[in-house]
């Protein structure tokens, strides 16, 4: 699973200098520029249309997405009761119920976003780790 983690990590990584470079300012006007860039791609008149062979990155993302949200649900678990995939599923329909909104949410508040899921969800889970661990060796110690 790690190495699956690696490939699409430096696929993706790789991937948005390519995109950048072959569309410029472009780039922002598509929705999907990666699948864009992937029509371009002609080696020895053999390998064409590799659209969905780069469908299969989405789905490695995908993949990396349910990763985070079971590690997530594990850190969790003793803090809140509520399935937390049941709460992003609300969430996610509540903040984007289409893309043009999604494109607006991400335009005006990407900041407050990447805040919350980069740095105080990853915080929260040091510091109930933290509690938890202090918790047991005082259990431990009586």
């Amino acid at each position: 699973m790690a190495m699956t983690l690696l490939a699409v990590i430096v696929t993706l990584v790789s991937s948005n200098p390519v995109t950048l470079l072959l569309l410029g300012d472009l780039t922002g006007n598509y929705t999907y520029p990666f699948l864009i860039v992937a029509r371009y791609i002609n080696l020895a008149d053999f390998f064409t249309h590799l659209e969905s062979l780069f469908g299969y990155l989405g789905v490695g993302c995908i993949c990396k997405n349910m990763c985070y949200l079971l590690c997530d649900g594990y850190g969790r678990r003793s803090v809140d009761e509520p399935a937390i995939g049941f709460l992003l599923l609300l969430m996610s329909i509540w903040v984007a119920p289409n893309l043009q909104e999604l494109t607006h949410a991400l335009s005006t508040s990407i900041f407050l976003s990447a805040l919350m899921v980069l740095v105080c969800i990853p915080a929260e889970l040091l510091v109930v780790a933290w509690i938890r661990r202090r918790w047991e060796k005082k259990n431990m110690q009586d």
